[in-house]
């Protein structure tokens, strides 16, 4: 950084706009723009509403910049002063720990997890939707109105399905030997955080879900 506009000697991620800016993520300096030519620009949180400082990765889809961090979760800037921060205390994100974040379809992005799998974030203009995917297991919509599916991607005969709130207790259960996909309804639950735990017949699966009548 001595000799640019860069706050961190190391960058984690790189991504263009549509302006031909090239965005990069540091794990200590925040989130920095270069124009190509000689304007460096960084967001930090001390000029911004970023929520931190430290990114491990960026992708751009539609000029929205998806940011990936290493104890913060997932953070979207939109532009102007409009930061959004999905962690797992306020979204079905399963940890704050990310490694690394992909563009992936039209609005929506994949981040991989420390220890949970993938996850499909898609960003829409009615619905914020985070698609968890741990070891072949699928649950969506996320968060959820109506109802729930469960998708294997390896077709394994579920043993039971168990649904506990965010104080551990128990809310739903069901014994099955039916093949997944499987669709649990959730209209009836109050609005919250749940865990659901998937058991097949040699493992055991623990999924975050958020149910919400708020697209």
């Amino acid at each position: 950084n001595a000799n640019s506009g860069l706050p961190d000697n190391t960058a984690l991620g790189l991504a263009g706009d549509t302006g031909n800016n090239i965005w990069i993520a540091s794990p200590a300096g925040g989130i920095t723009v270069f124009d190509g030519s000689n304007s460096w620009l960084t967001f930090n949180t001390v000029n911004s509403n970023s929520p931190t400082n430290s990114f491990n990765g960026i992708a751009i889809a539609d000029d929205v910049k998806y940011l990936s961090s290493a104890a913060s979760g997932l953070v979207i800037y939109r532009g102007g002063t409009v930061w959004e921060n999905y962690t797992a205390s306020n979204s079905a994100m399963p940890q704050d720990e990310l490694l690394c974040i992909a563009a992936g379809d039209s609005g929506c992005v994949w981040l991989g997890t420390f220890s949970n799998g993938l996850v499909k974030y898609c960003d829409t203009d009615t619905v914020n939707s985070i698609s968890v995917q741990k070891d072949g297991v699928t649950i969506y919509p996320n968060p959820a109105a109506s109802w729930m599916l469960i998708h294997c991607r390896h077709h394994a005969p579920l043993k039971s399905i168990v649904v506990y709130d965010y104080s551990g207790r128990k809310i739903f259960s069901e014994k099955t030997i039916r093949f997944a996909p499987f669709e649990i309804a959730v209209a009836g639950f109050p609005d919250g955080i749940y865990f659901l735990e998937i058991v097949f017949n040699a493992r055991v699966e623990m999924m975050k879900f958020v149910k919400s009548e708020e697209p």
